[in-house]
């Protein structure tokens, strides 16, 4: 029985691409005989990583094992495809968008003064030469969130020309009292928040905090 000559060319040409055999003449389909526009040949397999005799190529090996496109183009010299191979492009890792802070407290600032202000139980606030502006409450006038703040936080502050957002930036204890300006010194900010320690032994809180515009990129902020 004879053997159509177009799967005999199938069978030789993908071992001439893939295998390192050279397809002869005689196993070749005449371009003339095939429809016009079309070349003959078979379709592009994958690569194969192994060798007449069983003998592994290492290059085809790792072309196998890595993602690729494979594409089929015409050899001018003798009209048969020629496979080639094209890494696929890596794809970057896309960074998160940084997200800004959010105020964990909310400072409602209704009055200037010391203690008069403070005994009635509301948020003053007390220009008395430190450093900064100095906002407090006695602690059971909800003074107390002073007492639990911490660096990189963030307090929302209304009042008394003090509005805007403010990023708490280190701590400091003094005594009911003591002066002022000898109290804050070596510190720095843009504002104070004062309140007592429910042990009146240990005095009371001085944090310092500074402004802060939540509208730019956290980067600024930190």
């Amino acid at each position: 029985m004879r053997v159509p000559l177009l799967v005999l060319a199938s069978a030789a040409l993908a071992a001439g691409i893939w295998g390192g055999i050279t397809a002869t003449p005689s196993a070749r389909v005449d371009a003339a005989t095939q429809p016009t526009g079309r070349v003959a040949g078979p379709a592009v397999a994958a690569p194969v990583a192994q060798l007449a005799g069983g003998a592994t190529d290492p290059a085809a090996a790792q072309a196998a094992a890595s993602p690729a496109v494979v594409s089929a183009a015409i050899d001018p010299a003798d009209g048969q495809p020629i496979a080639s191979i094209s890494p696929v492009p890596a794809v970057p890792p896309q960074a998160a968008t940084p997200v800004a802070p959010t105020p964990l407290y909310s400072i409602s600032v209704t009055a200037r003064g010391h203690q008069t202000e403070l005994d009635a139980c509301q948020w003053v606030r007390m220009d008395v030469g430190a450093i900064a502006p100095i906002v407090g409450a006695h602690n059971f006038c909800h003074g107390d969130i002073v007492l639990d703040m911490t660096m990189g936080e963030i307090v929302s502050v209304t009042g008394t020309d003090l509005d805007g957002d403010y990023q708490i930036t280190g701590s400091r204890d003094a005594r009911a009292g003591e002066d002022a300006a000898r109290a804050t010194a070596g510190l720095s900010g843009d504002l104070l928040f004062q309140t007592c320690y429910w042990d009146d032994a240990r005095g009371l809180r001085l944090v310092t905090a500074v402004k802060v515009d939540l509208s730019l990129p956290p980067s600024v902020v930190g």
